[in-house]
């Protein structure tokens, strides 16, 4: 254990147990000393250059660092980033939503979605503390545009907008940004925003249903 530095340790406990060859070189722990932690079991090389060590929980949050730190220029989105936010009605899908930028040449990963994107901006992506590459929240409601039937995305839209995440401001600016005719969610993104009830944000799904009900009884 005297290769595992604690400064090695305070980079593996901020990162949900993972880190990369370059946090651990600064941390004083070089490529002899890496090479020994693997023979010892006590971390196991999981990506290209990222290191888990030995007993860390396989958990959403570090299966999203893992992928984040093996990939910088991307990020997650999707249902996984609704998830990981505690939005509603994110569905079963147990893979992870990850988008990069048009052309990379990554993957296929097992359980991973892997989704191209031509547009990321600044402020498409939050870096976290732990290590996670997140879409906004503005950006995850038009990626989730893609992935949620019509009722579902109305509602997790109104999630956000309720809890003050975003607003109509940045939404209307994301769905300039993004909006396309080629573009996957487009037209759910357009149609849920066309057909929000006047007023403050719904906050909860059956809000979201009556309200959908009322609409379509005229």
């Amino acid at each position: 254990m005297s290769d595992l530095t604690p400064a090695a340790l305070v980079v593996f406990a901020r990162h949900h147990g993972l880190a990369t060859g370059p946090m651990l070189q600064r941390a004083g722990v070089g490529r002899t000393r890496r090479r020994r932690l693997i023979e010892a079991e006590l971390i196991e090389v999981i990506h290209r250059c990222v290191y888990r060590l030995a007993g860390t929980p396989d958990s959403l949050e570090s299966r999203c660092v893992a992928l984040c730190l093996a990939h910088p220029s991307g990020f997650i989105t999707g249902p996984t980033g609704g998830r990981l936010t505690g939005l509603r009605r994110m569905g079963a899908d147990a893979r992870l939503h990850f988008s990069v930028p048009h052309g990379s040449n990554i993957g296929p990963i097992d359980g991973v979605v892997l989704r191209q994107t031509t547009v990321i901006e600044a402020s498409h992506v939050q870096q976290r503390g732990d290590g996670i590459r997140l879409a906004s929240p503005p950006r995850l409601a038009f990626d989730l545009a893609a992935d949620l039937a019509e009722l579902d995305h109305a509602s997790a839209v109104e999630q956000l907008l309720a809890e003050r995440r975003c607003t109509l401001a940045t939404l209307g600016v994301i769905g300039r940004r993004l909006v396309h005719p080629g573009r996957p969610g487009s037209s759910q993104f357009l149609h849920t925003m066309s057909q929000r009830i006047s007023g403050g944000p719904l906050e909860s799904h059956p809000e979201v249903r009556l309200a959908q009900a009322l609409r379509a009884r005229g």
